[in-house]
């Protein structure tokens, strides 16, 4: 039979404590992401340029359509080879932003229309 551990248990609460705080930190910031860019692609979307409109909804579905663990992967481990070095901090938390601003311009169109 399972016996929870409550020694264990206090000793690891300041580092869950101190991780919450980086999952929040990092939730907002990729939510913060997610909403300007989503909106600036939503409003692209609707403009008058049908060449970049395209490309912008090409992009979307292609976003949509892969696996967000690929993308994180991607931009962390392909980035690097075209120059641009970001912490995995960083990388994780653009890749994330991207992808949810694919869906939210989706929304912000939806709403529009």
């Amino acid at each position: 039979m399972f016996k929870w551990d409550w020694d264990f248990t206090w000793q690891i609460l300041p580092r869950l404590i101190h991780a919450t705080g980086n999952t929040l930190i990092a939730a907002l910031s990729v939510y913060a992401i997610a909403m300007v860019l989503g909106l600036a692609l939503a409003l692209v979307q609707r403009g008058n340029a049908t060449v970049l409109r395209w490309l912008i909804r090409e992009l979307i579905e292609f976003i949509r359509s892969t696996p967000l663990l690929v993308q994180v992967f991607f931009v962390f481990y392909v980035a690097p080879q075209f120059g641009v070095r970001l912490s995995p901090w960083v990388s994780g938390m653009l890749a994330i932003g991207l992808h949810y601003a694919c869906y939210l311009s989706e929304v912000y169109r939806g709403g529009i229309e």
